[in-house]
């Protein structure tokens, strides 16, 4: 019996990724495609297009996505940075266009499946995953399972109140990727656009000043929350996912401002979780894709 495929879709915010996939894993991945800001119907002509191009070799469609989703349904309460999908059942229209099975899950849900099955939180009985792009969110894992709360809406870490650090501002503003290059490019008086993340992480690797100071201060402020976080839920482990999971120095300083967080407060009154970077990188919201998918066959 042939291998079933799947084609699996991770919508961000900045870009969608694509790859064709077997229970295995990955086996082709495509060319990344910058998402649409504003057009329901240009995004959902570039998902079709996809699906056209695999359409002889696939057995169905899994897709990771931002935003508060009922994953059971596909339906979208909210989507995130992608405002056009509010109020849509993006699984169902895509099923009585293509006849093939559609799933859907919020991506740092996605990122938290895939690294509890096959990663970082294999061997681990309470966890979070924190994905940092566009926005940022979190899986949270509560004794060994996935945990998506009573309205299919549990780890929305990017809306937490961040009044800690500046009032009336969503910690997402403040955590998002984008946020440290900002801070980056106002130390340094460039325009922010100009500043692009792997640019920037070679500014640290080389020593500059200006940018291990953006890497400090924005570390600090990530470390508060998770810090809150911990005190609520006593995690062992929290891994971080998104575009820094690729970069070893992004894990040291935040470790760093972890120690400076805890040092006033061990070993008497609290435990400290573990921090390291999602085992499978930028792929994690693709494998959790497929996990769910083949969850719900």
């Amino acid at each position: 019996m042939n291998a079933k495929h799947y084609l699996v879709i991770d919508i961000g915010g900045s870009s969608i990724k694509h790859a064709w996939m077997s229970q295995n894993g990955i086996e082709e991945k495509g060319e990344k495609i910058r998402t649409p800001k504003t057009s329901l119907e240009e995004f959902e002509a570039i998902l079709l297009g996809l699906v056209d191009n695999y359409r002889d070799r696939i057995d169905g469609i899994a897709i990771s996505a931002p935003g508060w989703i009922e994953s059971d349904t596909g339906y979208f309460h909210h989507g995130g940075a992608l405002q056009y999908l509010n109020g849509r059942n993006l699984a169902e229209a895509l099923h009585a266009r293509t006849g093939l099975r559609v799933t859907i899950d919020n991506d740092a849900n996605c990122a938290a499946l895939a690294e509890l099955e096959l990663g970082s939180m294999k061997d681990v009985a309470n966890g979070m995953v924190i994905v940092i792009g566009t926005g940022v969110g979190a899986g949270l894992i509560l004794n060994h399972q996935l945990y998506r709360g009573s309205h299919f809406n549990a780890g929305e870490y990017g809306m937490m109140n961040a009044s800690f650090v500046q009032r009336e501002v969503s910690l997402g503003r403040l955590t998002r990727s984008h946020a440290l290059l900002e801070r980056y490019a106002d130390l340094i008086g460039v325009d922010p656009e100009k500043i692009r993340g792997v640019a920037y992480f070679r500014k640290v690797e080389e020593g500059e000043a200006a940018a291990l100071q953006a890497l400090e201060e924005y570390c600090q402020i990530l470390v508060s929350s998770i810090s809150s976080v911990q005190a609520l839920l006593d995690l062992e482990v929290i891994a971080i996912g998104g575009g820094y999971s690729r970069e070893p120095m992004f894990l040291e300083y935040l470790n760093r401002a972890m120690e400076d967080c805890y040092r006033p407060f061990e070993p008497t009154y609290r435990k400290r979780p573990k921090l390291v970077l999602c085992a499978l990188g930028n792929d994690a919201n693709l494998y959790g894709a497929l996990q769910w998918h083949l969850k719900k066959a």
